[in-house]
């Protein structure tokens, strides 16, 4: 696993070429020990989780050109990572916008009596509706998001392309 993890690390910023099945998955490995253990002692004392976090930027280079090397071996893309990374956040994004509208409208619709424009009630009531509209493309948009994680889950956990791909020779 330190062989796994050092080779890794060593490969700070190369994305071509091909990383194997069990130096991914060590590597990993190691990623997720240090983040179990960092965040027990984030958990007694807030300088080990600033430290934690300062680790974690350190290695996200490494662990994304280690993941791109993956899909490599498996004769994918990179272009698989992103979609991903960017389904994720715009679903939160979507979803908070959705239930803030909808607290807005809400709130404003069921007193909007004591308003004295007639209109602004039906207004507000549009804003619950866009918030329902927001929040329902959050949750399509997670839920693509997840079928991407797991469909990206699967293709890193897949075996690697036997001998030379478009993307280099098989990995030692």
């Amino acid at each position: 696993m330190i062989r796994a993890y050092t080779r890794t690390l060593k490969n700070y910023v190369v994305f071509r070429g091909r990383t194997s099945r069990s130096e991914f998955w060590l590597f990993m490995l190691a990623q997720g020990l240090v983040l179990a253990i960092g965040l027990v002692l984030a958990s007694l004392h807030e300088v080990a989780g600033m430290l934690l976090t300062l680790y974690l930027l350190g290695t996200l280079i490494p662990t994304l050109s280690a993941t791109v090397r993956r899909l490599h071996d498996t004769g994918r893309g990179f272009w698989w990572l992103p979609l991903g990374v960017v389904l994720a956040p715009a679903a939160y994004v979507l979803g908070v916008l959705g239930v803030q509208f909808m607290g807005v409208g809400f709130v404003g619709w069921l007193f909007g009596s004591l308003l004295d424009e007639q209109g602004a009630a039906e207004k507000l009531g549009e804003l619950f509706e866009l918030g329902v509209a927001l929040f329902g493309m959050g949750v399509m948009t997670g839920i693509a998001a997840g079928a991407l994680a797991i469909v990206l889950l699967v293709f890193l956990a897949s075996p690697g392309t036997r001998g030379e791909n478009k993307y280099g020779s098989h990995p030692e």
